[in-house]
């Protein structure tokens, strides 16, 4: 079952319901209609199977045949209420029966995407801390310096200022580079990035302060 995003909030209901569309296994039932974006609900599809093997059902985006939900049992299959994916990017949406045979689809809920990526309703990148910042001057390469704060659920981190290659990125957590650290401070550079987000990529200068051994 797919639960609705809690990130993304109710906006507008998409389109019909009780289009019966027929399908064979693996054949693609295109659902179309009323222009949707990230964070608009739509309704759920149920396949209801005619012979033992239910098959699976899949939300394909057509620019990129990227699935974004699979189910399947063995005896039925349904998708519950969601929303329109983050990251959604076809002008057509639609559901494709991938396995089974004999069965038939009922469509809740028409609708289509946009065609460029919708910004992610509420979703604004927050600077970023760290829980310590201090180091020792020429401590031993991956030495941890603090952990990263403040970071957005589903961001991806990268390090575009490392000092010299002084500190590096592992995970969330900023540590010793390759090259040694003299006492004295330093900045680097976090990026964090966040397709959909109102303000991504968005880059935190963080100051670290190597102290004398």
């Amino acid at each position: 079952m797919a639960f609705p995003n809690p990130d993304v909030p109710l906006r507008r209901h998409v389109g019909q319901t009780g289009q019966r569309v027929a399908v064979a296994a693996s054949q693609t039932a295109a659902i179309l209609g009323a222009a949707g974006a990230v964070g608009d609900y739509i309704a759920g599809l149920l396949v209801v199977p005619t012979t033992v093997d239910a098959g699976a059902i899949a939300v394909l985006d057509n620019a990129a045949s990227t699935t974004v939900f699979a189910g399947g049992t063995a005896s039925l299959d349904s998708l519950a209420p969601f929303f329109i994916p983050l990251g959604w990017k076809s002008i057509n949406g639609a559901w494709k029966v991938t396995t089974g045979a004999g069965l038939s689809v009922i469509a809740v809920g028409e609708f289509s995407v946009a065609a460029a990526l919708v910004e992610r309703a509420g979703v604004t990148l927050v600077p970023l801390s760290l829980d310590a910042n201090e180091i020792e001057e020429a401590s031993a390469e991956d030495t941890v310096v603090g952990a990263l704060q403040g970071k957005t659920t589903g961001s991806s981190l990268s390090l575009t200022g490392t000092a010299g290659n002084r500190f590096k990125l592992t995970g969330t957590n900023i540590v010793a580079g390759a090259v040694a650290t003299a006492a004295g401070e330093y900045e680097v550079t976090v990026r964090e990035t966040l397709a959909g987000a109102s303000n991504t990529p968005n880059d935190t200068v963080l100051k670290i302060t190597a102290t004398e051994a």
